[in-house]
């Protein structure tokens, strides 16, 4: 057998010489500008081009001196560094003139101003003239550019926060699983069945309030009861306790201030899916979707789209609780506000929208919030009240489950709801003073029967022809500023009521208004609304014009006029839905109650809940500050410009836009 050589497998490298090397550049993120310093550190003549060939000489002599004195190292260059100092302070001398000519001759030279610009920045190298020739500290730790730092931070800060969200998500989980979906908890503990929520009057035209919507733990990562003690607090009702808040405890995720609206049906919410301004705009609430451990989304997903005068919104249907005071409403379907597109959700702060009319109205069929407040027998009694203080925009409440003898005189009559559409009653007469105003088209018939000159007058009496005519009606909008009539009516108003000096109107030349409408015992009652009460007065209390619109009810629910906010500030006004049946609703009128009684009233019943300035820091009310001048004179009320609430109504283009292509009316005259 032949011998074979085996050769001894090395682990060391042999330490052959390369072939070629290439120089590498670390870039750090950091810019041009340090880029280019650590080439100058490297080779000054790189920066000739920038600089200038004679100043790269320069700096490049200016290097080696550094580097050699480098070589020798510390105790070998002692007898050197006076030498070298005196060499360096010649080449700065130089590179300073030379910069001096650089800088005349800048405009001159397109690199002259990259040059000026890197100048101070090589005057930091190593080698420069000035700086320390030996560093004798011990060398610290590696270093990053601030750029690399940033990222390195936020890459975990983004991993801590995923890992906290996966954490959170965990808990929001267990909570909808084990406690929510098993109903271990309870709402309204405290077996509250009246609640004031306290409303905030904006540009002297709408009236916002706060609701809660969604649920989450507090305090955050607390362990909640065993078994049903679990309870919801919430913090709308203002009654919760310290010691209550300290308890591991359910409460809403987000408050969100709405204008609750009689005149429409359906409910918009701003929420994290909307972005950008005004939805954004410093001291905004906005719900908080992923956050909230009952939160659905609908078993078919919809997007809505809906048209104002003023305005567009848009944004899916969701699903969540939402919390009125101490009542909450389980899994109300309602729309996310993704896009608020126009001025008026800028120029007005509100970050919502409650529709408190009938089911009728509602878009894609959805079961609305009171509604589902009658169905879920939330409340003892299914009602709400309004009460609008004339003489104090911030003394106002929505009273929601019963009502209050401090707000209002005397009885308050009901009327049976006409048209379970709005809340409508019929309309007996209309009258300015002693004139009556016809409203809607008379009937032929009756006409031809009534007329002196038909020779058949008394024949067509005694045959008793019917002659169906449908009734006007009186609609009840929480949502309108003003009082309103349609074609025809409008004119024959304005031509009775004109505009005049305020402080020359009289009974005489402005009588009242006057409505007849016939109650639930089947009694003709009589509403008589002075001059004071439906004139209203410009900037400066000057001069007075009736507070009327001119807008036409639809045909299938009209003709009719309505009785907006202006005429409830001086009256205390109920919507009852009895049973929830559409034959059961009815509204109640009484005169308001004016000055301290009411108010301290208000007060007591309101005390612990937060304001509308409170709750948003001051920095809304700076918004509205710069845009509301209103100077409120004498009697007469201030009139909204044209920027205002309702006084941008608009008859067309009032529809949902639905996914599948179907439109669905919302507030056909009011929006």
């Amino acid at each position: 057998m032949s011998e074979q050589v085996q050769k001894k497998v090395s682990a060391v490298h042999e330490g052959h010489a390369p072939t070629t090397v290439t120089r590498l550049h670390r870039y750090d993120y950091s810019g041009l500008e340090s880029f280019l310093q650590a080439e100058a550190a490297w080779d000054p003549t790189v920066l000739a081009e920038a600089v200038g060939h004679d100043q790269a000489k320069t700096l490049k002599q200016m290097q080696s001196n550094y580097l050699r004195m480098q070589k020798l190292g510390y105790e070998n260059a002692k007898h050197n560094i006076n030498q070298f100092h005196e060499s360096q302070k010649e080449l700065k001398i130089r590179w300073e003139e030379g910069l001096k000519q650089m800088k005349e001759n800048m405009a001159k030279t397109p690199m002259g101003g990259l040059g000026i610009q890197f100048a101070e920045k090589i005057q930091e190298l190593p080698f420069f003239a000035g700086n320390p020739l030996f560093k004798k500290e011990k060398k610290g730790f590696a270093q990053v550019s601030a750029a690399q730092m940033k990222e390195l931070r936020e890459h975990k800060d983004f991993h801590a926060s995923t890992e906290a969200e996966v954490i959170a998500n965990a808990e929001l989980k267990e909570l909808r699983d084990e406690t929510i979906n098993k109903n271990k908890v309870q709402y309204n503990s405290k077996g509250k069945d009246f609640h004031i929520t306290q409303l905030s009057n904006l540009y002297n035209s709408q009236y916002v309030g706060p609701i809660g919507v969604g649920t989450v733990k507090k305090p955050s990562g607390c362990v909640l009861p065993a078994g049903h003690e679990v309870k919801f607090f919430s913090n709308l009702d203002g009654k919760t306790s310290d010691q209550e808040k300290k308890s591991c405890h359910l409460e809403e995720e987000s408050q969100v201030w709405v204008v609750f609206d009689t005149g429409s049906t359906n409910l918009w919410l701003a929420s994290d899916l909307c972005d950008q301004a005004p939805c954004t705009n410093t001291g905004r609430h906005r719900f908080s979707h992923l956050k909230s451990a009952t939160f659905n989304d609908p078993p078919i997903p919809v997007n809505l789209d809906i048209t104002f005068g003023t305005g567009e919104l848009k944004g899916p249907q969701a699903i969540d609780d939402i919390h009125v005071g101490p009542f909450t409403v389980r899994q109300q379907t309602f729309g996310m506000i993704q896009n608020e597109i126009g001025s008026v959700f800028s120029e007005i702060p509100f970050e919502g929208i409650l529709g408190l009319a009938f089911p009728a109205m509602s878009a894609n069929g959805v079961s609305p919030f009171f509604d589902n407040v009658v169905t879920q027998k939330v409340m003892k009694k299914n009602e709400f009240a309004f009460y609008f203080n004339a003489d104090d925009k911030a003394g106002n409440g929505i009273f929601w489950g019963g009502v209050d003898p401090n707000f209002y005189e005397g009885d308050i009559h009901m009327f049976p709801v006409s048209i379970p559409y709005y809340w409508a009653v019929d309309l007996h007469k209309f009258m300015i003073g002693d004139q009556v105003i016809q409203v809607g088209k008379s009937n032929p018939m009756n006409l031809f029967q009534s007329n002196p000159m038909n020779p058949f007058r008394q024949l067509l009496k005694s045959a008793a022809i019917p002659t169906a005519e449908k009734k006007p009606q009186l609609i009840v909008d929480s949502g309108t500023t003003y009082f309103t009539a349609e074609t025809g009516v409008y004119e024959k108003i304005m031509a009775h009521i004109r505009p005049a000096n305020c402080k020359k109107i009289t009974d005489a030349t402005h009588p009242p208004l006057v409505y007849q409408v016939r109650d639930m015992a089947g009694d003709i009652r009589e509403f008589k609304i002075p001059a004071d009460e439906y004139m209203v007065a410009d900037e400066n209390g000057g001069t007075c014009e009736p507070a009327f619109m001119k807008i036409d009810i639809p045909k299938k629910y009209g003709p009719g006029m309505i009785l907006g906010e202006v005429f409830m500030r001086n009256y205390f006004t109920v919507f009852d839905r009895g049973d929830g049946k559409p034959g059961s609703a009815k509204i109640g009128f009484a005169r308001s109650k004016k000055g301290n009684e009411p108010e301290s009233a208000l007060r007591k019943f309101t005390s612990g809940q937060e304001t509308f300035k409170q709750s948003h820091h001051g920095a809304i009310l700076a918004e509205v500050a710069e845009k509301n001048s209103e100077l409120n004179s004498g009697k007469y009320h201030h009139k909204p410009g044209q920027q205002e609430g309702s006084s941008e109504i608009e008859i067309q283009g009032s529809f949902v836009q639905v996914s599948g292509g179907k439109r669905f009316k919302m507030n056909p005259f009011r929006k």
